[in-house]
């Protein structure tokens, strides 16, 4: 049985899984399509990337959910499928998991590159972070990782979500040469 996160991080560094989306395009889907979707069309692909990160000697596997959320997820027609796309997908990663790894549930911007945050999306946002974790919450994520943000107020808004969950959070900025 394995510790508790924090308990296993305050022990010694952890080694995380790769880029999803890079093995999934690495395997013929187009960077065009919704990466999340596959957890519910094809969720064999997904947990087989999954299953590769573990047996390369990943101590996390995370979840394939960065653009799970309803806002992102409204592009492909998909806003109400937020859910169930986080579920499926925090069920193929602890089942690749198994008992010894942890799973991480990942989120990223709702924000698109070029966007600007305002103070109009925030309530959406915030409620979108709200269904994005209580999914992966519920489908036994060990941790939430936010990552790549570029706006703070974004970060924010998914931290507050993710911490109502009682998991513990880690979060990651993107910054470009200026600084930004």
């Amino acid at each position: 049985m394995r510790d508790a996160f924090l308990t296993r991080l305050a022990r010694s560094p952890m080694v995380f899984d790769g880029a999803m989306g890079t093995m999934l395009y690495g395997r013929g889907v187009f960077i065009n399509a919704c990466f999340d979707e596959l957890n519910l069309t094809r969720p064999r692909l997904v947990q087989e990337i999954h299953e590769e990160y573990a047996e390369a000697g990943a101590d996390l596997i995370e979840t394939n959910t960065f653009g799970a959320n309803p806002l992102r997820l409204r592009g492909y027609g998909l806003a109400d499928k937020a859910g169930e796309i986080n579920r499926a997908a925090a069920r193929l990663a602890r089942e690749a998991a198994g008992e010894d790894l942890y799973v991480g549930g990942s989120l990223g911007p709702c924000l698109q590159s070029g966007q600007v945050w305002h103070d109009g999306l925030a309530e959406e946002i915030r409620q979108a972070y709200a269904v994005q974790v209580a999914a992966l919450a519920e489908g036994g994520v060990d941790v939430l990782i936010l990552e790549t943000f570029t706006h703070p107020d974004e970060m924010l808004a998914a931290a507050a979500a993710a911490r109502a969950t009682g998991l513990p959070v880690l979060a990651s900025f993107a910054v470009n040469e200026a600084g930004e």
